[in-house]
């Protein structure tokens, strides 16, 4: 378990890193559990890559290529009607990646049915850049969002996947967290790639 303990503190090593994200992108993983009971859309979670640094799917998606670079992808969502991605605000975002396993943490002060913690991370940390973006959303594989006409905020964590073989195999979970200008935080679903 050590051994995977310090795989996951190489990969968050990227919260330091000035990062890009590239023009082609696909969508890596899927999303494995899901938040419910609360307002729908309200944070979301998704990891993307370049295409050469990723491997076919084999039941959870793409895989993360040994060498390559994933996306983790955060924006909230304005419960409305037709899901909104939020304008651009005074808000904060997080991201945790942990090895999955079947714990489930409930959050007493995050939004009811957006206050689950799926694992137990083993990192937190803050994106490594974020932008706002007008126009709809590239990045939105899930199809569940529409851009206000003032454009709304993305936040990104870049994800070196590094070359060591133990790797192979391994599920890497992801979520993100929002805590916006009202005191209100809230919890995305959780997104999980494989390596390898």
């Amino acid at each position: 378990m050590t051994v995977l303990k310090v795989a996951v503190s190489l990969l968050t090593l990227a919260g330091s890193l000035c990062a890009q994200l590239p023009a082609t992108t696909v969508h890596v993983g899927t999303t494995l559990r899901s938040q419910y009971g609360g307002i729908n859309n309200q944070q979301r979670v998704s990891v993307v890559a370049e295409p050469g640094h990723t491997l076919p799917g084999a039941g959870l998606g793409r895989r993360a290529r040994l060498g390559g670079m994933m996306y983790a992808y955060s924006a909230g969502f304005d419960d409305l009607p037709v899901a909104t991605f939020l304008p651009p605000d005074d808000v904060t975002h997080w991201f945790s990646l942990t090895w999955t396993n079947s714990i489930v943490h409930s959050l007493w002060f995050a939004e009811p049915g957006h206050n689950w913690i799926f694992g137990t991370p083993d990192h937190l940390t803050l994106p490594s850049f974020g932008f706002e973006w007008l126009g709809p959303s590239q990045w939105d594989y899930e199809q569940l969002g529409v851009s206000p006409p003032e454009g709304w905020q993305a936040y990104f964590l870049a994800i070196p996947i590094p070359m060591n073989p133990m790797l192979i195999g391994s599920a890497v979970s992801v979520q993100s967290y929002r805590y916006d200008k009202n005191s209100k935080f809230f919890i995305s679903n959780e997104a999980i790639f494989v390596i390898g």
